[in-house]
């Protein structure tokens, strides 16, 4: 289930289990919701293809923002799967400014690594960018 908001407008920290209808009711509530909303939808088809069984949601789309500018998502490898053949059958999935391109979002493999941080994507996501506060972000299994 996904907790309120913190006055900060993000949430509490940790990492919280939810489902696509709980994500849809909770987030897609407006015009530029919905359609970040309908590329989520889009990635996680593709995401499936590759047998990824669960993805982790950021963004100023799991904010308070009325106007979010985009979901950021990391991704887990699929059970018999592995980075490198999925990088051969979606090198989208690893080249920044395709996926930016094609699937409208921000998508990023959840080992992989942050430069500058230096943190995995996953660990990376649960941090606010300027102040290194901890927050919150959405599990989904897919």
């Amino acid at each position: 289930m996904i907790p309120a908001f913190g006055p900060d407008g993000h949430l509490p920290a940790g990492v919280w289990p939810s489902t696509l209808i709980e994500v849809e009711k909770k987030y897609s509530y407006n015009v530029f919701r919905k359609e970040l909303f309908k590329k989520l939808l889009f990635l996680i088809q593709d995401l499936k293809i590759i047998q990824c069984n669960r993805i982790y949601i950021d963004g100023s789309f799991i904010t308070t923002k009325l106007k979010p500018n985009d979901i950021d998502v990391c991704w887990e490898e699929g059970t018999g799967s592995n980075y490198t053949l999925e990088e051969l059958w979606f090198p989208a999935l690893f080249d920044p400014a395709i996926f930016k391109m094609i699937y409208g979002l921000d998508v990023f493999p959840a080992r992989y690594m942050e430069s500058n941080s230096r943190l995995l994507f996953i660990d990376f996501f649960q941090r606010i960018k300027y102040t290194d506060i901890p927050k919150g972000i959405i599990q989904l299994d897919i």
